[in-house]
Protein backbone atom coordinates (compact mmCIF):
# COMPACT_ATOMS: atom_id res chain seq x y z
CA UNK A 1 0.00 0.00 0.00
CA UNK A 2 1.19 3.50 -0.84
CA UNK A 3 0.50 6.92 0.65
CA UNK A 4 -0.22 9.95 -1.52
CA UNK A 5 3.39 11.05 -1.14
CA UNK A 6 4.69 7.66 -2.28
CA UNK A 7 2.29 7.58 -5.23
CA UNK A 8 3.47 11.06 -6.19
CA UNK A 9 7.07 9.84 -6.17
CA UNK A 10 6.22 6.73 -8.19
CA UNK A 11 4.03 8.42 -10.81
CA UNK A 12 5.56 11.89 -11.00
CA UNK A 13 2.12 13.40 -10.38
CA UNK A 14 2.14 15.93 -7.57
CA UNK A 15 0.58 15.06 -4.22
CA UNK A 16 -1.56 18.19 -4.60
CA UNK A 17 -2.94 16.89 -7.93
CA UNK A 18 -3.60 13.44 -6.48
CA UNK A 19 -5.53 14.96 -3.57
CA UNK A 20 -7.42 17.17 -6.00
CA UNK A 21 -8.41 14.13 -8.08
CA UNK A 22 -9.49 12.35 -4.91
CA UNK A 23 -11.58 15.33 -3.78
CA UNK A 24 -13.28 15.28 -7.20
CA UNK A 25 -14.32 11.68 -6.56
CA UNK A 26 -11.94 10.03 -9.01
CA UNK A 27 -10.60 7.52 -6.46
CA UNK A 28 -13.74 6.09 -4.91
CA UNK A 29 -12.15 2.73 -4.18
CA UNK A 30 -9.03 3.99 -2.46
CA UNK A 31 -9.42 3.11 1.21
CA UNK A 32 -8.24 5.18 4.14
CA UNK A 33 -6.59 3.95 7.30
CA UNK A 34 -7.63 4.74 10.88
CA UNK A 35 -5.85 8.11 10.57
CA UNK A 36 -7.81 8.97 7.40
CA UNK A 37 -4.70 8.57 5.22
CA UNK A 38 -5.36 7.32 1.69
CA UNK A 39 -3.75 3.96 0.98
CA UNK A 40 -3.27 3.16 -2.68
CA UNK A 41 -2.75 -0.41 -3.87
CA UNK A 42 -0.59 -1.37 -6.83
CA UNK A 43 -3.62 -1.69 -9.11
CA UNK A 44 -4.69 1.89 -8.26
CA UNK A 45 -1.53 3.15 -9.93
CA UNK A 46 -2.74 2.17 -13.39
CA UNK A 47 -6.02 4.03 -12.83
CA UNK A 48 -4.07 7.08 -11.59
CA UNK A 49 -1.86 7.03 -14.67
CA UNK A 50 -4.90 6.68 -16.89
CA UNK A 51 -6.62 9.66 -15.24
CA UNK A 52 -3.46 11.69 -15.66
CA UNK A 53 -3.26 10.67 -19.34
CA UNK A 54 -6.88 11.70 -19.84
CA UNK A 55 -6.20 15.08 -18.23
CA UNK A 56 -2.99 15.60 -20.22
CA UNK A 57 -4.96 15.05 -23.43
CA UNK A 58 -7.56 17.59 -22.37
CA UNK A 59 -10.37 15.41 -21.02
CA UNK A 60 -12.50 17.25 -18.49
CA UNK A 61 -12.87 16.04 -14.92
CA UNK A 62 -16.59 15.62 -15.55
CA UNK A 63 -15.89 13.31 -18.50
CA UNK A 64 -13.38 11.31 -16.47
CA UNK A 65 -15.95 10.99 -13.69
CA UNK A 66 -18.53 9.82 -16.26
CA UNK A 67 -16.06 7.25 -17.57
CA UNK A 68 -15.53 5.98 -14.01
CA UNK A 69 -19.28 5.74 -13.48
CA UNK A 70 -19.59 3.72 -16.69
CA UNK A 71 -16.79 1.42 -15.54
CA UNK A 72 -18.71 0.80 -12.33
CA UNK A 73 -21.73 -0.31 -14.36
CA UNK A 74 -19.73 -3.08 -16.00
CA UNK A 75 -19.45 -4.59 -19.44
CA UNK A 76 -22.83 -3.31 -20.59
CA UNK A 77 -21.20 0.14 -20.93
CA UNK A 78 -18.13 -1.08 -22.84
CA UNK A 79 -19.25 0.41 -26.16
CA UNK A 80 -19.87 3.84 -24.63
CA UNK A 81 -16.50 3.70 -22.86
CA UNK A 82 -14.87 2.66 -26.12
CA UNK A 83 -16.29 5.74 -27.84
CA UNK A 84 -15.12 8.01 -25.02
CA UNK A 85 -11.59 6.67 -25.40
CA UNK A 86 -11.77 6.78 -29.20
CA UNK A 87 -12.95 10.42 -29.15
CA UNK A 88 -10.17 11.38 -26.74
CA UNK A 89 -7.60 9.58 -28.90
CA UNK A 90 -8.79 11.51 -31.95
CA UNK A 91 -8.51 14.79 -30.05
CA UNK A 92 -4.98 13.89 -28.97
CA UNK A 93 -4.05 12.97 -32.55
CA UNK A 94 -5.38 16.33 -33.79
CA UNK A 95 -3.38 18.11 -31.10
CA UNK A 96 -0.32 16.19 -32.26
CA UNK A 97 -0.92 17.45 -35.83
CA UNK A 98 -1.30 20.99 -34.50
CA UNK A 99 1.86 20.65 -32.43
CA UNK A 100 3.76 19.37 -35.47
CA UNK A 101 2.70 22.52 -37.36
CA UNK A 102 4.01 24.65 -34.50
CA UNK A 103 7.28 22.74 -34.50
CA UNK A 104 7.62 23.25 -38.26
CA UNK A 105 7.14 27.00 -37.80
CA UNK A 106 9.77 27.02 -35.07
CA UNK A 107 12.11 25.05 -37.34
CA UNK A 108 11.67 27.67 -40.06
CA UNK A 109 12.38 30.45 -37.59
CA UNK A 110 15.39 28.56 -36.20
CA UNK A 111 16.74 28.15 -39.72
CA UNK A 112 16.10 31.83 -40.42
CA UNK A 113 18.01 32.91 -37.33
CA UNK A 114 20.87 30.57 -38.12
CA UNK A 115 21.17 32.30 -41.51
CA UNK A 116 20.69 35.72 -39.95
CA UNK A 117 23.49 35.13 -37.50
CA UNK A 118 25.72 34.12 -40.41
CA UNK A 119 24.69 37.20 -42.48
CA UNK A 120 23.88 40.91 -42.01
CA UNK A 121 20.24 40.97 -43.23
CA UNK A 122 17.14 40.81 -41.03
CA UNK A 123 14.47 40.40 -43.70
CA UNK A 124 11.72 38.91 -41.54
CA UNK A 125 11.84 41.55 -38.81
CA UNK A 126 8.45 43.29 -38.87
CA UNK A 127 10.08 46.65 -38.17
CA UNK A 128 11.90 46.35 -41.48
CA UNK A 129 8.58 45.92 -43.27
CA UNK A 130 7.29 49.11 -41.67
CA UNK A 131 10.47 50.97 -42.52
CA UNK A 132 10.37 49.71 -46.09
CA UNK A 133 6.79 50.89 -46.57
CA UNK A 134 7.67 54.33 -45.15
CA UNK A 135 10.67 54.58 -47.47
CA UNK A 136 8.44 53.76 -50.45
CA UNK A 137 6.08 56.63 -49.59
CA UNK A 138 8.85 59.21 -49.40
Amino acid sequence: MYTVKQVAEITGISAYTLRFYDNKGLFPYVPRDENNIRLFAEDHLEWINMIHCFRETGMSLADIKRYLELCELGKSTAEERYHIILDQKEKAEQELVNMQKRIEMLQKKTHYYEELLADDGDFWNPTNCKAASLDDKQ
